[in-house]
């Protein structure tokens, strides 16, 4: 997609049929829209996104610009890719690799723990937790430091 994708409150979505969908242009999801990557499938979003609460499904989400508006949570994986910058209220994701900037908004509440089953952090990437929580349930650490 060269254009911008705009998915009004009723839109529907689907990257399938183990495709790869390079988003070029920004994509804006209005509350109650749907964009779905499915299994086997993945979507690149080299542009800006807003409304990360609309994308499900359980195949790979890559991230290029800045994300943000809600949380990131589907049975699929993420990439913060190198130069991006990802805001969200928490994440829950199979897996997560951070290789840009991922922040959790400050909340401290219970419903924002961050779950993720592995969580992968280049060395000049970074995880902003804020006042949030984050369980990791497989993912062993080497050496962990918090800022």
């Amino acid at each position: 997609m060269l254009a911008p994708v705009t998915n009004s409150a009723t839109a529907r979505v689907a990257v399938t049929g183990n495709a790869t969908a390079d988003f070029f242009g920004d994509v804006s999801n209005a509350a109650g829209s749907v964009l779905r990557v499915d299994a086997g499938s993945t979507a690149v979003f080299l542009g800006d996104v807003s409304g990360l609460s609309a994308i499900t499904g359980s195949g790979a989400k890559f991230y290029a610009g800045s994300a943000s508006g809600g949380p990131l949570a589907s049975a699929g994986s993420s990439v913060v890719m190198a130069g991006a910058n990802l805001s969200a209220d928490y994440i829950r994701e199979s897996s997560l690799t951070i290789d840009g900037l991922a922040s959790i908004v400050a909340s401290g509440l219970p419903s924002h723990v961050s779950r993720v089953n592995s969580l992968a952090i280049a060395t000049d990437a970074t995880l902003d937790l804020d006042d949030n929580d984050l369980i990791v349930d497989s993912t062993r650490f080497r050496r962990f430091e918090p800022c």
